[in-house]
């Protein structure tokens, strides 16, 4: 723990309890506000549901056993996280639709891997009279393979290519090729691939974005126009802006609060906030 101060069991698994519950009191908040078809439609709720619910049973799970610890409770809570953040689960949308573009670059770069790993066995490998010792880096193919993957990001260069170049100098061709061609060639370009993939996933969000804010607004202006006059009155905008500024929990106010302002909606506040 690098003489860091740590809570006692009861004390963490307290605090996770405390965190659950809120989130728990955070559901059944949403499910009265949305209402029950709505709230369960969503994937996304029905999954923090059961990560919520998983978390609970590990706590109780704990709580009743002191000598019984869930392994699968601090896994759970960067899920929840993502579950329960609608900034993260669209920055992990966005990345799995970036995936697929990206599949022929990494194709190349596990190909170029392989079989720099196959020529490095038989050129640096034991059995091979080139390098009678040759460390830890080429004795076999799942080594070699491990090794090329770390040197490309040269991370562990020179040093699995000092034990080779220093019986033959020749071996340097093949550190260098390969550097040229991984690293500098196929990872720029898969880079450059991430990057451009990336920036046309977010042009789609965008423009789908504004087609649904247009369409908002086209929706919201036909509930403002009551009468089917094309236009909305100033008074009516002005009733709907006082609105707007009224305190969040004021949205379960009853209809007939609003008949003083002017404001006459076919159905209770709730149904006109969520249009």
């Amino acid at each position: 723990t690098l003489e860091l101060p740590v809570l006692p069991l009861w004390a963490s698994q307290g605090i996770e309890a405390v965190c659950v519950l809120t989130f728990f009191w955070e559901m059944s908040y949403k499910v009265t506000f949305m209402g029950q078809k709505a709230f369960f439609s969503s994937p996304a709720h029905l999954v923090q549901l059961l990560i919520l619910v998983l978390d609970a049973a590990g706590i109780f799970v704990s709580a009743i056993s002191a000598n019984t610890l869930t392994f699968f409770n601090p896994l759970l809570r960067p899920m929840l996280f993502a579950a329960m953040s609608s900034r993260t689960r669209s920055a992990l949308a966005t990345f799995m639709r970036v995936l697929p573009s990206l599949a022929d670059w990494a194709f190349l770069l596990l190909l170029l891997v392989g079989f720099y790993a196959l020529l490095g066995v038989l050129l640096f490998g034991p059995p091979d009279p080139l390098l009678a010792d040759d460390g830890p880096y080429f004795t076999s193919v799942p080594r070699a393979l491990m090794t090329l993957t770390v040197l490309i990001t040269t991370a562990n260069y020179p040093d699995c290519q000092l034990p080779a170049y220093s019986l033959q100098r020749a071996s340097f061709l093949f550190f260098a090729s390969f550097l040229v061609v991984g690293l500098f060639f196929l990872m720029s370009m898969f880079l450059a691939e991430i990057v451009h993939s990336y920036r046309r996933q977010l042009d789609a969000e965008a423009v789908l974005a504004k087609a649904r804010r247009d369409e908002g607004l086209a929706f919201a202006f036909k509930l403002l126009d009551f009468n089917h006059n094309g236009f909305v009155a100033l008074k009516d905008f002005n009733v709907l802006i006082h609105r707007l500024q009224l305190p969040v929990l004021d949205t379960f106010s009853d209809e007939e609060e609003l008949l003083p302002m002017g404001l006459h909606v076919p159905g209770p506040p709730r149904n006109l906030v969520t249009a």
